[in-house]
């Protein structure tokens, strides 16, 4: 048999445009492990259904990309490499065609490199009509239309804005969307909207979500200008956005937050443009003035689903999406949860009263006023066991709930008495840890009432914020215990308290692990089996038992012989009757420093998987070519095992055998050692094999070895400030030429004002005029090509370090190795009976 590998899950640093971003990671960059292709920015980053669009994308170890995948082979999006002339083995630009049936959402979008699939970036397709933000649109004087029912595919500028205009009638409403967080987008968007006369009518900036949303309902005929920029003036390719100017209404959110599948019921729209709303009854929501509409709602039960993009907790809670139409345009879609409890709503008019509830129920409220307080009460059984949970942050709200439970008695006077017996705060089942943080401000307990009695439900929003949008879902009912899976690609090797993007690429003879977070729910504490299904063929990956933890590891194999594949897997848990599919977990940018940075985690909708060629090997090992091996209880065996090193400095080597049910030997082969023999059974009591029997089991080689990166990413950079040095000499002559052209207009105007002085022709101050038009013609063009040197000038220098930094990143260094063999079968035969037997 042989077997070979380049290593296992890698972690990474990124790059922008200019490789500003390049430059500050790639020099604290210490790798473990076998560098993938890190997917940083994909643009546009979205596009309509039915359309041909040319994408570009930007990274590092991209090199032999020839293909951009997305998490749902059904849409049938087609793509082509556009080669790249100057960096003929890093293709950057692809041609993407979208069908015009491929249904509008978000989805994971991969690039399929030499190095397997590269880290996800999203990309959504939309169903209107989409533009790309011009450049240079960094004045007022230079502010790009923006055209009704369309979306703006932009990049923030650093410490600069974009500017856009609006061209709108008197009554004329619009809504102005920028969305940014859920295209893994470090722009926290802002938007500021004014008159001509430089007025400010609306602005949105610094929200939770990192969107924005500005309205407009135009008081005259005329221009109107918007302001689009980071929150802190960040920009590059880093930083996408989607800007829309809609007529269509807005949703923000609504109340009650739920209902019954299979029922219609009365709900609240909060949002802008909301058509037959009431002026008078406008709220305010945080800083922002809201609309109200009061609507019936159909909740069809055959239409729940979940969120495929987003925090972890709320993207498993089950909804439905509705949109409200008007002048038949379709607004946002707007999850509405859905609950089989019977519902009612908290009554807010009683102050601090408590509410009387009865056990089903699920309570529908919010935190009306600052420092808001809710009290219900409840009759309990003693030892009766009730699931309690507030959902607020997992609905999309921003409040911050908690809740204490008390038991009421009545002394001899006949005065009140609570004792507190349980208290609630922010959920504590975070299986991710460092790592993988998956917090959640929500509160929820499984409660077992102490005595038969009535009992006090207190709840309180921490942050003390009160208002229309501080909503909850109380619940109380039996708990239905169940779980949910979380996929993490993982690293076996960590530096220090690095966070880094890791993929499951592998190569022939390698292997990937990936970590299994189960997210209990209800006091589930069941058993949970885990599989892979969908492996292609040469790759398996053994079943794993997390029992009634909260996390295991998958490990997935590849024989020597496995071909390149990519495509998508499905990780599979299984406890008793239940049954869920593992979503991918994935963190959008790697961190320094988890103890010192905050750092977001959210989830893709499918689980990928690449193996690469086997062209990249640093290790082969040779075992017998004989699978099936025999032995009597007793006796030796040793497997002849050789080590091949394709690479010229490799440390030691460890080998033993995985999978036999008693202690075996291991072999150790150092750095100038190419063979030797591995003890599988020693003949010794207590030691393998202690019984008859037959086993499978796999050789396991582990050490580190030199690994030279492809020099492509530096070669790439390098290309990439040749072009740009190139492109700033041409401009610079060009800019000459322009100061050359004002200064003979200049001359020509200086002329002819001498000659009108002295009497000149009838046509001199037609002459003039022109003179004076063209001359201010000059200075703008000189104004703008002056600024667009500037900015080759930053994009210069800028490239100039990032080339730097690509050259380190692609110096050798060590990294760990982990490779097994194929299965090995050994069955073992009971020693013949001695002469005294």
């Amino acid at each position: 048999m042989k077997l070979s590998t380049i290593g296992s899950i890698v972690n990474g640093i990124e790059l922008s445009a200019l490789f500003s971003v390049l430059l500050v990671a790639g020099s604290s960059q210490a790798f473990a492990q076998v560098p993938v292709p890190l997917l940083h920015s994909v643009f546009p980053p979205g596009a309509q259904a039915g359309t041909t669009v040319e994408v570009a994308i930007d990274g590092v170890f991209l090199e032999g990309a020839s293909d951009l995948i997305l998490s749902d082979p059904a849409l049938g999006v087609r793509c082509e490499a556009i080669p790249d002339e100057l960096s003929p083995g890093y293709t950057t630009r692809f041609r993407l065609t979208i069908p015009s049936g491929a249904s509008p959402g978000t989805y994971d979008l991969f690039a399929r490199c030499r190095l397997g699939l590269s880290a996800p970036r999203p990309f959504v397709i939309g169903s209107g009509r989409e533009v790309i933000e011009p450049e240079g649109n960094n004045s007022r004087e230079r502010a790009h239309l923006l055209q009704p029912e369309t979306v703006v595919n932009g990049t923030a500028s650093e410490n600069s804005n974009d500017f856009y205009r609006i061209d709108a009638k008197a009554g004329q409403r619009f809504v102005i969307t920028c969305r940014a967080e859920n295209l893994d987008s470090r722009m926290d968007a802002t938007l500021i909207l004014c008159d001509k006369e430089g007025n400010e009518i609306d602005r949105d900036r610094n929200n939770r979500n990192r969107n924005a949303v500005v309205s407009l309902n135009a008081p005259r005929d005329g221009s109107y200008f918007l302001r689009v920029a980071d929150f802190t003036y960040g920009g590059g390719n880093s930083y996408p956005y989607r800007l829309s100017l809609t007529t269509a209404p807005h949703l923000e959110f609504v109340f009650p937050p739920a209902g019954k599948p299979g029922s219609t019921g009365s709900f609240t729209l909060y949002g802008y443009n909301l058509p037959g709303s009431d002026p008078a009854r406008k709220i305010l929501s945080g800083n922002r003035l809201l609309e109200t509409k009061e609507v019936q709602i159909n909740l069809p039960a055959d239409s729940l689903g979940t969120h495929r993009f987003g925090p972890a907790h709320s993207s498993f809670i089950p909804h439905m999406s509705y949109r409200l139409t008007a002048n038949g345009i379709s607004s946002n879609a707007l999850p509405i949860s859905t609950t089989t409890s019977p519902t009612f709503l908290a009554r807010e008019e009683n102050g601090d009263s408590p509410q009387e509830i009865a056990i089903p129920c699920e309570i529908h409220g919010r935190f009306d006023r600052t420092r808001d307080r809710d009290h219900f009460h409840f009759s309990a059984k003693k030892d009766e066991v009730t699931w309690v949970a507030v959902l607020s942050e997992r609905i999309g709200a921003s409040a911050d709930p908690a809740f204490r439970i008390e038991r009421i008695t009545t002394n001899g006077e006949g005065v009140q008495q609570f004792q507190q017996v349980a208290i609630a705060d922010d959920l504590g089942n975070d299986p991710g840890e460092r790592y993988f943080p998956l917090p959640c401000r929500d509160a929820e307990i499984t409660f077992k009432a102490p005595e038969d009695g009535l009992y006090r439900l207190t709840l309180l929003n921490q942050t003390g914020s009160g208002g229309a949008d501080q909503i909850y879902r109380l619940i109380l009912r039996e708990p239905r215990p169940g779980f949910d899976l979380i996929a993490i690609p993982w690293e076996r090797t960590r530096v220090a308290n690095r966070v880094d993007i890791a993929m499951p690429n592998l190569s022939p003879g390698g292997t990937v692990e990936l970590r299994v977070l189960a997210l209990r729910h209800e006091g589930f504490s069941g058993e949970i089996d885990l599989s892979v299904e969908g492996l292609p063929p040469g790759v398996t990956s053994p079943p794993v038992k997390m029992g009634t933890g909260r996390s295991a590891t998958l490990t997935i194999l590849a024989t020597p012989e496995a071909h390149r594949w990519d495509g998508m897997i499905v990780i599979r848990g299984t406890s008793g009757n239940l049954s869920r599919e593992a979503r991918l977990g994935t963190t959008p940018w790697p961190i320094r420093d988890w103890s010192k940075q905050f750092f977001e985690t959210r989830l893709g909708p499918r689980v990928p998987l690449s193996v690469t060629g086997d062209d990249e090997s640093l290790i082969t090992l040779e075992a017998p070519g004989e699978n099936n091996l025999e032995l009597v209880v007793g006796e030796k065996l040793e497997l002849p095992v050789k080590l091949l090193r394709q690479s010229s400095n490799t440390g030691e080597f460890t080998i033993r055998a995985e999978g036999l049910p008693h202690k075996t030997g291991e072999l150790k082969l150092s750095g100038s050692t190419e063979q030797g023999n591995l003890i599988i059974g020693s003949g010794k009591e207590n030691e393998f094999p202690r019984e008859p029997g037959s086993w499978t089991f796999r050789l396991r080689a582990e050490g580190k070895a030199r690994y030279q990166p492809s020099k492509a990413t530096a070669d790439h950079a390098r290309v990439q400030h040749q072009s740009l040095v190139a492109r700033k000499r041409t401009h610079a002559d060009h800019l000459e030429k322009l100061t050359a052209t004002r200064d003979q207009i200049s001359q020509q105007l200086d002329e002819a004002e001498r000659e009108i002085d002295s009497g000149g022709s009838p046509d001199a101050p037609r002459h003039i005029l022109d003179l004076r038009s063209q001359l201010d013609e000059a200075y703008d063009q000189l104004a703008a090509a002056r600024e667009k040197a500037e900015k080759l000038q930053q994009a210069v220098l800028s490239a100039a370090a990032a080339v730097k930094s690509a050259n380190d990143l692609v110096k050798a260094r060590d990294v760990q190795i982990v490779i097994y063999s194929d299965p090995i079968t050994v069955r073992v035969t009971p020693a013949p009976p001695t002469a005294a037997e």
